[in-house]
């Protein structure tokens, strides 16, 4: 197990890469609250290096622990966290533009149909509202 110095030194380093990341993806979309997901970035890298219960090899485990956000305008935090651990590619985080332009009927769209196919599934659930 590493000391808790190079741990403390990899959560520093993790939380300046996600205020990077929603940086540049609120900075592409032109919108976003990046006041709510700066002030989320050491939170989030400590939640899900030292906290949370859960492996981006196997991202569907029955016992992983699961993180709702109650804070929907930092939910861009939350998958830079998630790309920079290896959740999905990092190289997703580079489109977030395309994403934040989404009309309001995507968002009802995913409401009416994935959301309980997602439920059903037990799969995780991230909704962060962009307008």
């Amino acid at each position: 197990m590493p000391t808790s110095a190079t741990w403390a030194d990899r959560c520093r380093e993790l939380a300046r890469r996600i205020r990077e990341y929603c940086l540049r993806m609120t900075h592409r979309g032109h919108s976003g609250h990046a006041g709510s997901m700066l002030s989320m970035a050491e939170i989030l890298s400590v939640l899900y290096t030292r906290v949370l219960n859960g492996d981006p090899g196997d991202p569907r485990k029955r016992d992983r622990d699961r993180f709702v956000l109650g804070k929907g305008h930092g939910g861009c935090a939350v998958y830079a966290v998630l790309g920079e651990l290896g959740f999905f590619p990092k190289a997703w985080l580079e489109g977030w533009d395309r994403v934040v332009r989404v009309n309001l009927k995507s968002v009802f769209l995913c409401g009416k149909y994935a959301i309980p196919r997602t439920i059903r599934s037990d799969g995780g659930i991230t909704i962060a509202p962009i307008a």
